[in-house]
């Protein structure tokens, strides 16, 4: 089968909604023929972040036509829009997040930067891609439940984004996977899941609808439950006939529509460390997305695990102490026992 024929196979579609927002500052692509798939999300304001996730769509399509893998491609889109703001297109401080999957008929490759996300359906919704955000990083650490982060004060920080930081800095993160008959690739700007929960994003994808349909459906439902952001969906299916057999993804977490369970979730284990110092910039919806350093999210972590050595070797220190004077007595007692 050649490589058109295996994209053929695949059922792709897209689309995108402004909802409360009064312009879009989200972009997507979609090329069949070389498998490319890709949703953006732009931060900075009217006309930055819109010109931010258009030149990362833009310069991620170039590269990958030109031969570079997925992740080489997103650092050329970095790069592109930190030299559009030097040269004064858009806006000081605009970026974009990005998450992108590129096919090789079944077999696909996904890499992102930010909050945009990935799921793969196939009768349970599995999260692929893990959020470079600080609620992430606290529900990672055990410091929050799940439903806390989806409520979360802090859920609009992001530490890692395009165009805010140099190659050095930036994280490029990437699975891959095979996509099996009949499952599906759900690529998304976080405008769906911060309204839709993991229970109604499972009913669409559950459906007999056709991609486009599921496609069409979770945008509505987001808009009507009133999602303020923009709202990006890109869908990609596997025909009932096509032949595969590969890997499966690492997953982050897996939501079970039969028990209305999240599988996978940390068990949460301590206090979350509040008052992150961030770097505001336009904002995208009525809460700005915020920038924290990478640096500052690292020190954060080793704090808790200090922290959490600290705690564990108090307890230890408690159960000594308790374990001593209970000691003392049972032997004051049979002193006082043996003397009668």
């Amino acid at each position: 089968m050649s490589t058109a024929e295996m994209h053929k196979a695949l059922i792709t579609c897209a689309g995108t909604d402004v909802a409360r927002r009064k312009h879009n500052e989200d972009a997507f692509l979609v090329e069949r023929e070389t498998g490319l798939v890709i949703v953006a999300d732009g931060v900075g304001g009217h006309q930055a972040g819109e010109v931010a996730s258009g030149i990362t769509c833009d310069v991620i399509s170039a590269s990958v036509k030109a031969g570079d893998d997925l992740s080489e491609a997103i650092r050329q889109s970095n790069r592109a829009v930190m030299a559009a703001v030097a040269a004064g297109k858009g806006r000081e401080g605009m970026a974009s997040t990005v998450v992108a999957a590129v096919f090789d008929g079944p077999e696909y490759r996904i890499d992102w930067v930010g909050d945009s996300r990935a799921y793969l359906w196939d009768g349970q919704l599995h999260l692929i891609t893990r959020d470079h955000s600080y609620v992430a990083a606290q529900l990672e650490l055990g410091k929050i439940t799940l439903e806390q982060a989806r409520d979360h004060p802090r859920k609009n920080v992001i530490v890692q984004a395009i165009g805010l930081q140099s190659d050095d800095s930036l994280r490029v993160d990437t699975r891959s996977g095979c996509l099996a008959p009949g499952e599906t690739l759900l690529l998304c700007s976080d405008g769906l899941n911060d309204v839709l929960e993991s229970a109604q994003i499972a009913e669409i994808l559950a459906s007999e609808r056709s991609p486009q349909e599921q496609c069409d459906a979770l945008i509505a439902d987001t808009v009507q439950a009133g999602g303020r952001d923009n709202v990006t969906v890109a869908i990609v299916r596997a025909g009932d006939a096509l032949d595969s057999t590969g890997t499966r993804p690492d997953v982050v977490w897996s939501y079970d529509p039969a028990t209305g369970e999240h599988l996978g979730l940390p068990e949460v284990v301590g206090v979350e460390i509040t008052q992150p110092n961030v770097r505001r910039v336009t904002p995208k919806s009525r809460q700005a997305t915020q920038m924290m350093p990478v640096a500052q999210v690292e020190a954060m972590r080793q704090l808790a695990v200090k922290a959490d050595r600290r705690k564990q070797r108090n307890h230890t220190l408690w159960i000594a102490l308790i374990t001593a004077v209970v000691t003392t007595v049972a032997l004051g007692v049979a002193y006082m026992i043996l003397l009668k």
